[in-house]
């Protein structure tokens, strides 16, 4: 059975897009809208993926730190 056309008549399956996607686009449009070029959007969108891979490495060194720091805090204890 065909795909029914929609408004425009255009015939092919509908494209269903996610929460984050749309965020995404908007936030491209907003961004736009403040002068950027696209160029410069996908280098901002770099690097804030940049900066959240290097927070999340960041808590992830700091949980190891504190619970190196609370193991040896243990043995200390338990040693006097």
């Amino acid at each position: 059975m065909p795909w029914p056309a929609d408004e425009c008549g255009s015939v092919a399956p509908w494209r269903r897009y996610s929460r984050v996607e749309i965020t995404r686009v908007q936030y491209v449009v907003e961004l736009i809208d403040e002068g950027m070029t696209l160029a410069a959007i996908r280098r901002v969108l770099e690097l804030e993926q940049r900066v959240a891979r290097l927070e999340a490495e960041r808590d992830a060194l700091r949980a190891a730190v504190a619970e190196r720091d609370a193991v040896l805090n243990r043995l200390v204890r338990g040693g006097t």
